[in-house]
C-alpha cells in the first residue's frame, strides 16, 4: 500500500465546501431516482446477502437516501444499527433500531438513535458508510470530525461507502488514519 500523503486540511475543507455545496442543491427526485439506481447496484452485488448485522446511517444534506435500505434489511430480520456520535469522546455509538420513531433530531440535522436503549457491542458484517466525497481509490472524505475514521479503524466489518458519481474527486488527500473503502458504490458503478 502507498504511504498515505499528507496535506493541509485546507485542501480538504475546500473539497468538502464545493462537494456539498453541489450536493446540497440537488432536487429531491434526483436524490430519490440515484439513491433508487445505488440499491440496484447494492443488490446485484450481493451486499444485502454478506451477513446479518449492517451498519446504516440516516440521510442528511442531500446524502444517499438510506431509508429504503434500512426497510428492506427489517423485513429481512436483519439487525439494523445507526449510529449516534459521541461528542465529548469523538465516537460513534451504534444502536439496534426497528423503527423510525427510535430516532430523534441531534446536531447538524442529524436523526440519531435514542440513548434509552442498549449500545451494539457485537459484530457487524456489512458498514455502509456516508462522507463527503471520495476518489477512485476509495479514499474517503468526511465531514471533518474523525468520528467514522475512529469507528472503521476498530472494525474488520465490510466498509461500502455509498455516494452520487458528483461525489467523485480526483483525488481525496489522505493522512495515516484515514480508512479506505472496500467498496464504493454510486448510482452508475461499483468500485
Amino acid at each position: 500500500m502507498d504511504t498515505p500523503t499528507v496535506v493541509s486540511a485546507e485542501d480538504k475543507k475546500t473539497i468538502r465546501r464545493r462537494v456539498l455545496a453541489a450536493r446540497e442543491a440537488l432536487p429531491g427526485a434526483t436524490i430519490a431516482r440515484w439513491s433508487t439506481a445505488i440499491e440496484a447496484h447494492l443488490d446485484a452485488a450481493g451486499l444485502f446477502d454478506r451477513g446479518t448485522v449492517f451498519h446504516l446511517y440516516y440521510p442528511m444534506r442531500g446524502e444517499v437516501d438510506t431509508r429504503p435500505l434500512i426497510e428492506r434489511l427489517w423485513r429481512r430480520g436483519a439487525t439494523v444499527l445507526l449510529p449516534r456520535s459521541d461528542f465529548t469522546t469523538r465516537q460513534v455509538i451504534n444502536y439496534p433500531i426497528r423503527s423510525f420513531a427510535e430516532l430523534e433530531p441531534t446536531r447538524f440535522g442529524m436523526h440519531e438513535p435514542k440513548t434509552d436503549g442498549t449500545s451494539w457491542q457485537g459484530p457487524i458484517d456489512v458498514i455502509f458508510v456516508p462522507g463527503v466525497a471520495f476518489d477512485r481509490q476509495k479514499n474517503r472524505l468526511g465531514y471533518g470530525g474523525g468520528f467514522y475514521d475512529r469507528f472503521l479503524a476498530e472494525t474488520s466489518a465490510l466498509k461500502v461507502a455509498l455516494a452520487f458519481e458528483m461525489q467523485l474527486v480526483p483525488e481525496i488527500p489522505v493522512v495515516a488514519h484515514d480508512v479506505p473503502m472496500d467498496l464504493l458504490v454510486t448510482e452508475v458503478e461499483v468500485i
